[in-house]
């Protein structure tokens, strides 16, 4: 996503990534630009030690990945593992396109007081765009859940998704250095928004930060922000946490 004092314009795209090419203009911090994945290339994705992804490019319009996000180190958290497929489109040297798909399974383990089991399933469609060039640009990206089979008593007490989500993912990154770029990236996730209910409960998250160029790495850091608006008999949640990545050409 960053350029390490070296500029390349979209127009070059057959030849990116060169060996003296250390950025990764495909990622934000999370979210996913439209920019060509050149086949045979990819990229290896860590935010905070325990969420891993790689991605690799099967043509020029065509990539496929997966990832999982390590829970099962830590009693209590949920062990998401998913795979996806990206088609992504150059539509001028400044716009592109993109709509995907993915596959998640999501696993519960508990051994606190006796040995507990859970697993939830759901699939997602994608789409976005991307305007501008590798140094500075914007991207809206778009998600639907389809909820599969969830655990039984996600949404018990009324703060759980249950997986039949809408997210919306813009972001935006800019050059401030040589080495170094600003990326600001927000997610909002909301339930139903189609549905014929007066109020939905939605989800804020959102991570500032740097991300900069070291070799043939990315390192990034940052601050993210939580917050979930309150609704029916809950009082809403906000929490602000540190935000610590690595991405990799592979």
């Amino acid at each position: 996503m960053l350029l390490a004092g070296v500029h390349f314009s979209c127009r070059s795209q057959d030849s990116i990534p060169e060996k003296k090419y250390e950025g990764i203009p495909y990622r934000y911090f999370i979210g996913n630009t439209s920019f060509d994945l050149p086949p045979g290339h990819g990229y290896y994705a860590n935010t905070w030690l325990l969420g891993n992804e790689e991605r690799i490019g099967l043509d020029e319009h065509l990539s496929v990945g997966g990832g999982i996000i390590a829970g099962f180190v830590i009693i209590g958290i949920i062990t998401p593992v998913w795979v996806n497929v990206k088609f992504h489109q150059r539509v001028t040297d400044r716009f592109y396109v993109s709509a995907g798909g993915s596959y998640t399974g999501i696993f519960a383990i508990g051994w606190v007081e006796d040995f507990t089991f859970s697993y939830g399933h759901f699939a997602m469609a994608s789409a976005g765009f991307t305007w501008g060039d590798y140094d500075n640009n914007f991207s809206l990206n778009v998600y639907k859940a389809f909820p599969i089979s969830l655990f039984e008593d996600e949404d018990e007490e009324g703060t759980g998704v249950n997986g039949n989500a809408w997210v919306f993912n813009p972001a935006l990154k800019l050059k401030i250095s040589p080495k170094t770029h600003l990326v600001l990236e927000n997610f909002v996730l909301t339930e139903n928004i189609l549905s014929s209910k007066e109020f939905q409960p939605v989800w804020l998250t959102g991570i500032y930060g740097i991300q900069t160029a070291f070799k043939k790495s990315v390192w990034e850091f940052g601050i993210m922000g939580y917050y979930q608006t309150p609704f029916e008999n809950y009082s809403g949640h906000f929490l602000v946490l540190p935000y610590i990545g690595l991405k990799k050409l592979i």
